[in-house]
């Protein structure tokens, strides 16, 4: 079963994208932050590893 989300996150260096469609409209979050875009990168990767066990 396949999910979809209208939700794509991105991370890069200090900071977090968070881009949703909502009803054709773009709504995008931008958070600049170096704790807060640690964390997302650290989920990423508990996700990343135990989605291949």
């Amino acid at each position: 079963m396949e999910k979809t989300s209208p939700t794509t996150t991105y991370c890069y260096g200090n900071k977090v994208a968070i881009v949703l469609w909502i009803k054709e409209k773009l709504l995008a979050i931008m958070i600049e932050d170096e704790v807060i875009a640690n964390s997302f990168k650290e989920f990423f990767e508990v996700l990343w590893k135990n989605a291949y066990h």
